[in-house]
């Protein structure tokens, strides 16, 4: 009797989980759900598998309704519970509940835009800041400081001009447009550089005599590169001689280019108080220096190999070795080196010499001129 009317007492109908309608009625989760569902349906390789999964999963829900009815009473106080929980949510986080998408994105490009704002206005500040406090002072005490360079490059300015007009040329743009004085200064010096490049006869001969030595001594030292990687026997048999015709040829050149050093350095020791022409022949130190650093690198090289040539405690074939790697490694850089600065100052110097004797030839006419008139 019991049993019958327990049956009797249970529900016969589908309990419905009201909560999850009303989670999936959330306009965010509602329109997630339908733009999910829409994307399946219509993407060709998803479109079949998704139909399918429906159908399964319906026919599966149709399978449990006996156990849903059975366990309705529990399953509708859980349902009850659930709905007091996303009450509980609700009423303290409402609008995630009632925002709309298009509402949400319109909010996210106005927080970005926002922040952009944000960051280039700290950004721009940053920089008037810098620009007032850092670079604003800076500038104004080195504008400062190099006016107060100004008198002195006038007066090399005036002293440039004036060479450069006995000479037939002008001062540069450069100088006249230039901003800052060391502006100035920089192409005053290079117009000043390029007027005093002018060598005595005395020296240019000095150089066309250095070249000829040069050039026999890059000869043998050619041939000693060559005796090296020859046949044992035929460097043993020149490789003295060809070492001694080496060191005296390094030897003269040594003296040529000491010579020349002191040359040089001579013509640059005049005094201020000498004519134009007189000063346009004075050599710039750095060519002074090039040459005395050429006159030491000679007399290294020279000792060098002197040395490996006298010493007796080596095997000639490895004495052949150490001759060649030091002619072939250090003395034909060197001597190239040489030539090839010799080359530049012969250029010059023809092309000077040249200027120079045109406007003797003009200067010579001239006079001639007036003395028929």
């Amino acid at each position: 009797m019991s049993t019958a009317t327990q049956t009797s007492t249970q529900p016969n109908h589908l309990p419905e989980l009201t909560v999850l309608h009303r989670v999936a009625a959330i306009p965010m989760i509602s329109s997630s759900l339908c733009t999910l569902a829409e994307a399946l349906s219509n993407y060709p390789l998803t479109r079949q598998t998704y139909n399918t999964a429906k159908d399964i999963s319906n026919t599966a829900y149709r399978y449990t309704e006996p156990l849903q009815i059975r366990l309705a009473p529990l399953i509708e106080r859980a349902d009850g519970y659930a709905n007091k929980a996303v009450d509980a949510v609700e009423s303290r986080y409402p609008y995630p509940f009632r925002a709309k998408p298009e509402e949400v994105v319109s909010l996210v490009r106005e927080r970005r835009q926002s922040a952009a704002d944000y960051v280039h206005g700290c950004m721009n500040d940053a920089n008037k800041a810098i620009e007032e406090k850092i670079k604003a002072p800076a500038y104004n005490v080195a504008q400062g400081i190099d006016h107060q360079f100004a008198p002195i490059v006038d007066y090399f300015e005036v002293a440039v001009t004036r060479l450069s007009t006995e000479n037939g040329s002008s001062t540069p743009p450069a100088a006249q447009e230039a901003k800052f004085q060391f502006q100035r200064a920089l192409a005053l010096s290079k117009t000043l550089k390029d007027n005093l490049y002018v060598y005595s006869n005395e020296q240019l001969k000095q150089l066309q005599q250095q070249s000829a030595l040069v050039q026999k001594a890059m000869e043998t030292a050619h041939a000693i590169t060559n005796l090296a990687s020859s046949s044992l026997h035929t460097a043993q048999n020149r490789i003295h001689g060809l070492s001694d015709t080496m060191l005296m040829e390094l030897h003269k050149l040594q003296a040529s280019t000491a010579s020349l050093s002191s040359s040089l350095q001579t013509s640059a020791s005049t005094t201020l108080h000498e004519s134009t022409s007189q000063i346009q022949a004075k050599i710039p130190p750095q060519i002074q220096q090039a040459y005395h650093d050429i006159a030491t690198q000679l007399s290294s090289a020279a000792s060098e190999l002197s040395s490996i040539i006298k010493t007796k405690d080596i095997a000639l074939p490895e004495k052949v070795s150490r001759v060649g790697k030091e002619v072939h490694e250090r003395i034909s850089p060197l001597l190239e080196t040489v030539r090839k600065s010799i080359s530049e100052m012969l250029a010059r110097g023809k092309s000077e010499a040249s200027e120079m004797t045109h406007l003797e030839l003009s200067a010579h006419s001239g006079s001639n001129g007036h003395r028929k008139m």
